[in-house]
Formats: structure tokens, C-alpha cells, sequence
């Protein structure tokens, strides 16, 4: 029951940009506007319900529906950079509770190498953000208290992501800060916005038009935002109907562990992904260091790359020095549609 491509009857389509809604006499979002980022081509597809999962671009979606709508998005950038295993050799992370700036930093042990982050800040939304120096030296800077070294000399790579978090919506109390429910009693503004401070929940707002939006959340509680939802669609549109109770809680991340490994023994975590290294080594002829690193991007199955890979003839390295063979590169493009160059190499 791993989660593949088109697994509960979705059709994807990556690559592709919305571009407007398209809505019935009443102002109901019955479709969308769609355009293909490749070709460039324009396209039209019709919708009984239309959802807003855009992370830190849901404002303008919103304001696509409705261009007064008030923006909720504050976009929080955060960085992490990749230094040196010898900073984490002995397998285990460190945290950092409390930093200069109150934030909490992660040090932890990742493919061969440390992995170290991250920061704070309000920004602009952007596609393909890239991380600052001023956010690496703030990094380096705090590593620089409890190891000794030249970190940013030993830094290899720095990456970039976008937090959407959520302000409270002010037409709902019961979403906003004890604080600002004051304020707003007195007549005043919010207090001034924080990205330290704001929550990390998630809400979901459904408009007069129909759209559903989901803002705000994080990758710990991503199965209870597709629950709420979900369930928004259900109480808002009587024409959809559920045909049993929601099923995200147990369903398995791709590639997820299961007690019973490939001899329907009961194993731990540990001793199975050894079973797994072994068997893909045996059965495929792949290298101890290629078959592990198979394991860690693809779980259970990775098993599905190396016969991609025998039968394709493709189980050879792409270079002798990593442990990429160019099926993982092959898999990448036909299984999670990357098709372009730069997307393939960042999931390999």
C-alpha cells in the first residue's frame, strides 16, 4: 500500500502553472485555468471542488478569487548548509536549544556528511530561492561556538526553503494571540509580526466562491492537514460523497518499513535495512555502498531501481566515486517527473 504516482485514482500533471479560476453565474469556482510551463500551452479543466495547496504562494491563489481578500502568508526563509561528517562521526546529533536569537539548530548526521540549520526570516516569496551569506555566517557563526575549525572554508553546500506560516485571521478570535484578541478590543492593530512567534499550525478557509485553502502547517502534521482538508471539501460540497472514513493515518510513507522483511520474518529497522543491503547485493549485484544508499532514498522500494536497472542495463555508477547508479537518475525522471536536468540532479 505505498503511496505511487496516481495510487487513489489522481492524475498529476507536473509543470504546470494555474492561472485563473473559472466560475459559474453565482461566482462558484467550478474549474481552473491551467498552463503547461514546457510547451506553453494553455488548458482548462473543470472541478467540482477546487483546493489551495500552494505553501507559501496560497495568497496569491486566494487573491485570484478574490482580490481583496487579506493576506495571511508570512513567508519565514530558513537555511541549512552540509559541512564534514567528522562533525557529527559518532552517528549522532546535536541540538541546539536556544541560539543568540532564540531559535532552536539541528546538527545531524546525513548521507556521509552533517547537516546544520537553520535560520529565521521574514522574506519574499520566490520560486527558486537561494541561501544568503548573512544567513550562513549566522549558521557558521553558531556552530562556531561549540566546534572549532574553519566551518564556512568546510561548508559545501547551502539550500533554501520557504516556510508559509499563517497569521491569525482577524474575523476569527479564536485564531489570534491572547495579545492581539486584547488589542483588537481596544481598538488597536496586531502587534508586530514575528516569524519566531508565529504558530506552526495549520488552518483551512473556505470562501464564498467555494475555494478551499489550506495555509500554514508543517511536515509533522502534514496527515492531519490532508484530513481537515478533506473533510472541508466533504461539509462544503454536498455533491461529493465519501465512500469510507479517511485513510491517511495509515497509510505508509513511500518506500515505508514494515516489521516483516523480504523472508516474512519479524525484524527491527536496523536489522532489516541490513537484510535489504544483502538482498539487493545478492540479486542485483550491486555494490555494499550503492545498495545502502538505495535503501536510504527509497526504502522498501528500492528493490523497484535495481530492476529498473537490470532490465534497463543501467546498474553501473554514474561516477566511481558515488554510490548513484543510472537507474536512481532513470527512476527520477519516469516515477517522479522531473523530466528536467536540474530537478533530476537535486533528487538524486
Amino acid at each position: 500500500d505505498n503511496y505511487v504516482r496516481s495510487m487513489k485514482g489522481a492524475t498529476l500533471a507536473n509543470y504546470t502553472e494555474f492561472v485563473g479560476f473559472v466560475k459559474d453565474g453565482d461566482g462558484k469556482c467550478v474549474g481552473a485555468k491551467l498552463r503547461d510551463t514546457i510547451e506553453g500551452t494553455e488548458f482548462t479543466v473543470k472541478a467540482k471542488s477546487i483546493v489551495n495547496c500552494t505553501g507559501p504562494f496560497a495568497d496569491r491563489v486566494r487573491a485570484l478569487d478574490n482580490p481583496k481578500a487579506t493576506p495571511r502568508i508570512v513567508p519565514s526563509r530558513g537555511i541549512h548548509i552540509a559541512i564534514p561528517h567528522k562533525y557529527t562521526d559518532k552517528g549522532l546529533g546535536v541540538l541546539i536549544p536556544k541560539t543568540s536569537d532564540n531559535r532552536v539548530m539541528f546538527i545531524l548526521p546525513y548521507r556521509g556528511y552533517t547537516l546544520a540549520g537553520t535560520t529565521d526570516h521574514k522574506c519574499n516569496v520566490k520560486s527558486a530561492p537561494v541561501a544568503p551569506e548573512s544567513d550562513i555566517k549566522e549558521v557558521v557563526d553558531e556552530l562556531g561556538k561549540y566546534f572549532s575549525g574553519d566551518i564556512r572554508g568546510e561548508c559545501m553546500s547551502a539550500w533554501c526553503g520557504i516556510r508559509p506560516l499563517v497569521l491569525a485571521d482577524p474575523n476569527k478570535p479564536s485564531t489570534m494571540t491572547l495579545g492581539d484578541r486584547i488589542r483588537k478590543l481596544l481598538g488597536k492593530g496586531p502587534s508586530k509580526v514575528s516569524t519566531k512567534t508565529l504558530t506552526r499550525n495549520h488552518e483551512v478557509e473556505v470562501t464564498p466562491s467555494g475555494l478551499v485553502s489550506l495555509m500554514g502547517g508543517k511536515w509533522t502534521s502534514y496527515r492531519r492537514m490532508g484530513q481537515d482538508t478533506v473533510d472541508a471539501v466533504l461539509k462544503n460540497n454536498p455533491k461529493i460523497k465519501a465512500n469510507k472514513p479517511s485513510i491517511t493515518r495509515d497509510i505508509r510513507l513511500i518506500g515505508g518499513y514494515t516489521s516483516k522483511t523480504l523472508d516474512g520474518t519479524e525484524k527491527d529497522i536496523h536489522e532489516y535495512t541490513g537484510v535489504y543491503r544483502l538482498f539487493l547485493h545478492e540479486k542485483y549485484g550491486l555494490a555494499p555502498d550503492v545498495a545502502g544508499h538505495l535503501v536510504e532514498m527509497y526504502g522498501t522500494n528500492a528493490a523497484s531501481v535495481a530492476a529498473l536497472g537490470a532490465k534497463s542495463s543501467m546498474n553501473e555508477r554514474i561516477h566511481e566515486h558515488v554510490p548513484i547508479i543510472k537507474a536512481h537518475v532513470l527512476c527520477v525522471d519516469t516515477v517522479s517527473y522531473t523530466h528536467l536536468t536540474l530537478p533530476t540532479i537535486c533528487s538524486v
